[in-house]
């Protein structure tokens, strides 16, 4: 078999490289392998790595450890070094039956080895397990590419859809200020008209948040450390939540190092407060909506040993058992009709921007408790 002839266009079948200095021995294996393969030979090294390195690339290479001049181990080597042949699976034939050989020849690069006299139906079966091998790597790294690109054309879509949301956004946020300038207004009117504009306000900084998300995923993200007043932020987020908490008749209760914030008391931390407070808001409605009605949530702010502050949020609702082992990853949500599932999942990210992080723990009968560990000032 001339190596012109073993370089010709294919038929669709897999193609196997036989490298051996021995024309006999690569008679007698293409005789059990053409019925299944394209069969490519050489009986030296240089003619081997033209065939190795020519388009199409052969899906196996069998190779005799002896060869003259470069051995089988350095030529295997060779391959793994080049990116357009390091994948293509290597198995060594050889007379050699040494441990140490074989050690050589997995070190080199190579997937499997066979000794001399060969087996022709031994070496096709383990040619064709092989071939089906990296044909089922081939597959998945496909898909694992059009998942990749999949991805990129959602977080295109992601960043249109955020663009094209702020516009009736801005609308939401100016209108209430120019109707509030009406002096016939009632007082139950500017009520409803500021929080009208308080909501377009936070849903224009959710809409900004989910840009800032992609950048921590990517730690790209540039943190501002500052001195945060997170109590203040806690009633913030309370007052915000009045019609659910009235609506589920919940008591939401403060503690600040185990006892009831006075008249201007404050609790800081460390870190940007647009994080703080999207942390805060996210695990405190969480609570709220996971609450059985007429129950207490506690939100407890407390020191948690030097240079550590600690953030506790309990309610008795327990995480649905179906979550509990992802309730901290990408869009884990149940029995909830809009939950998008990134509430926990940012709030931990968001922690760990700062420097913190978050865990939580949750049963039947203690409800869910989430330990949110920020840096103090």
């Amino acid at each position: 078999m001339s190596e012109e002839s073993s370089m010709a266009a294919g038929d669709g079948r897999r193609s196997i490289l036989v490298v051996d200095d021995s024309p006999d021995d690569i008679a007698i294996l293409n005789e059990e392998l053409r019925v299944e393969f394209r069969v490519l030979a050489a009986t030296d090294i240089d003619a081997a790595f033209r065939i190795a390195r020519h388009v199409p690339h052969p899906d196996l290479v069998l190779l005799d450890v002896m060869m003259p001049g470069m051995d089988g181990y350095e030529f295997c080597r060779a391959l793994k070094a080049d990116p357009a042949t390091r994948s293509i699976p290597v198995i060594f034939v050889t007379v050699k039956g040494a441990a140490e050989s074989e050690a050589e020849g997995f070190e080199s690069g190579g997937v499997d080895y066979i000794t001399k006299p060969v087996n022709p139906l031994l070496v096709k079966a383990r040619a064709r397990t092989h071939i089906e091998l990296k044909a089922a790597r081939e597959e998945l790294e496909r898909q694992n590419g059009i998942l990749r690109e999949n991805m990129k054309l959602r977080e295109e879509v992601d960043a249109i859809n955020r663009h094209d949301m702020k516009n009736p956004l801005m609308i939401v946020t100016n209108l209430p200020g120019l109707l509030l300038a009406d002096p016939a207004l009632s007082d139950q009117q500017r009520e409803f008209l500021r929080m009208i504009e308080d909501a377009g306000h936070r849903m224009l900084e959710m809409v900004n948040r989910t840009v800032d998300l992609v950048k921590m995923e990517n730690g790209a993200y540039a943190c501002k450390s500052d001195s945060v007043d997170a109590l203040k932020l806690v009633n913030q987020v309370r007052s915000g939540l009045g019609p659910l908490v009235s609506e589920k008749r919940l008591d939401v209760r403060m503690l600040i190092r185990g006892k009831e914030p006075a008249a201007g008391s404050s609790f800081e931390v460390l870190g940007e407060q647009a994080l703080v407070y999207s942390i805060l808001a996210n695990l405190i409605q969480n609570a709220a909506e996971a609450s059985p009605e007429g129950e207490t949530i506690s939100v407890r702010l407390d020191e948690a040993g030097p240079g550590s502050a600690e953030i506790v949020i309990h309610n008795r609702g327990a995480v649905p058992a179906s979550i509990r082992g992802r309730f901290l990853e990408k869009y884990a949500t149940a029995g909830k009709a809009r939950g998008t599932g990134i509430g926990a999942y940012s709030a931990r990210l968001m922690a760990r921007t700062m420097g913190g992080d978050l865990r939580f723990e949750t049963s039947e009968e203690a409800g869910t408790t989430i330990f949110v560990r920020l840096r103090s000032c």
